[in-house]
């Protein structure tokens, strides 16, 4: 079943930062560490609510240093009271947690640092220092692995904090949905995140949570290394379930969801260029006008226990570390309908009305009133939609929002006096189809009629 596209102005639909933002606290993406949805954090501390003894010794000057580099870091740390009743570190480390799970800015904990000061003057005054000290007192373990540097924030720790906030039941297993992707940062460099993404299907809460990331120049070069961690964790909860507050949540892994290339390289097997390379039937491609296309329509379809089997031998390249789970490696890996369809087919067509053959291309006062026509319904689209229509010499800078609005709603308002008959209907078939797929009253009760309307 095509899954339906995130309103978003990337093609990472699931993508997340693994920090908060620079409005609020921020931090090295590599070494803070998680807070445990198990251990609740004080929410509001106060002079009156936290108790520390007399340290033992002051530091070593009373004037106020911004500077969080290692040094102060020592010279703060080496003042606390080893015999102290209550750790002077433990209230660091809990205010530096508190202050990242809340997304406290730095000029609200900088002012709560001030206040505390006074009464407990063995901590630091500005809050970069308090980060920088949690940092170094509770580093993260980072992985070196497939020519990169990776780390496991955990699958159970994102679904607990759920939990918790939606207060949920233990009834039907909870349906993770897996996002793998790469993630660009600058366009200077090859630098990169290539995240694994958690999302629960079946709650009510539609919020992405990071299960592993990795950087590196390049995409992970072992896949087996990069899913280690992932899926000996998915093993264990497969057996034990998520256990919070006394009850038991049973958890299945119910999608992976990856564009065309990611698809390819979490399964291991040909990518979309070679020749076996399908991944719903077993056809052998055809190249033609340098690209390697997929003609036959009443192919054999590939199948879980097919792929599992490893019977067509053309189309792997070796052995998936998520077949030791139990998902299918067929029918649980949905088609990218954003970069297949918006991006793809819709766009396509748009392109061989303008810049194709002469025998489907539109005349420029043709392209100019069609344009005209888009722009004037800026008016008519409501907030909902993410974008208004633009004029078709901007279609190389469309997002994906625009392209489906355009073959959904806008398209066929449009196209009927610009496109002769044949065209028009052509559109109008691939329109329909993808409504009925994309809509969920009609999606169960007509996908057949949705394929054959394909199919002509």
């Amino acid at each position: 079943m095509l899954t339906e596209l995130q309103e978003t102005e990337s093609h990472s639909n699931y993508i997340v930062e693994a920090v908060p933002s620079k409005e609020g606290i921020t931090t090295e993406r590599q070494s803070f560490e998680v807070p445990d949805a198990h251990e609740p954090v004080s929410c509001n501390p106060s002079a009156s609510d936290i108790y520390l003894p007399e340290l033992a010794d002051r530091l070593e000057s009373d004037e106020p240093n911004d500077d969080f580099s290692s040094s102060h870091h020592n010279s703060f740390t080496s003042d606390c009271s080893t015999n102290s009743s209550v750790d002077c570190d433990s209230l660091t480390d809990e205010l530096g947690e508190w202050a990242i799970q809340h997304n406290i800015t730095h000029a609200a904990l900088g002012s709560l640092l001030k206040l505390l000061h006074k009464s407990h003057p063995e901590l630091p005054r500005d809050s970069r220092t308090l980060l920088n000290r949690g940092v170094t007192s509770s580093a993260l373990a980072i992985q070196n692995i497939a020519g990169g540097s990776y780390y496991h924030f955990g699958i159970e720790k994102g679904v607990i904090q759920i939990i918790a906030d939606l207060a949920l039941g233990n009834g039907s297993p909870l349906k993770l949905h897996v996002n793998i992707d790469g993630l660009p940062l600058h366009r200077s460099t090859s630098a990169q995140f290539w995240p694994i993404l958690g999302l629960l299907a079946n709650c009510s809460l539609k919020e992405p949570f990071v299960i592993g990331l990795f950087y590196g120049m390049h995409k992970p070069k072992d896949v087996n290394a990069f899913f280690n961690d992932f899926v000996n964790e998915f093993k264990k909860l497969q057996t034990t379930g998520v256990i919070y507050g006394n009850k038991k949540y049973d958890i299945v892994l119910a999608a992976v969801i990856c564009d065309t290339p990611a698809r390819a390289y979490v399964k291991s097997v040909k990518g979309h260029t070679g020749y076996f390379g399908c991944d719903k039937c077993t056809q052998e491609g055809v190249f033609t006008e340098r690209r390697m296309t997929f003609p036959e329509i009443n192919a054999s379809l590939r199948t879980d226990e097919s792929f599992r089997a490893m019977s067509d031998e053309d189309h792997h390249l070796g052995q998936s570390p998520l077949m030791s789970l139990s998902v299918g490696m067929v029918s649980n890996f949905p088609l990218d309908y954003m970069h297949l369809i918006c991006l793809g087919v819709t766009r396509k067509l748009m392109y061989l009305w303008i810049r194709g053959p002469l025998a489907t291309r539109l005349g420029a006062q043709t392209i100019r009133e069609l344009s005209e026509a888009l722009v004037q319904l800026k008016v008519q689209v409501p907030r909902e939609f993410a974008r208004k229509p633009r004029s078709l010499n901007e279609l190389d800078r469309w997002k994906a929002t625009e392209l489906r609005q355009f073959l959904l709603y806008t398209g066929p308002v449009c196209l009927q006096r610009f496109l002769n008959e044949a065209m028009f209907k052509n559109f109008m078939l691939l329109s329909s189809a993808m409504y009925i797929l994309l809509s969920p009253n009609f999606c169960q009760d007509y996908c057949d009629f949705a394929g054959d309307l394909r199919r002509k």
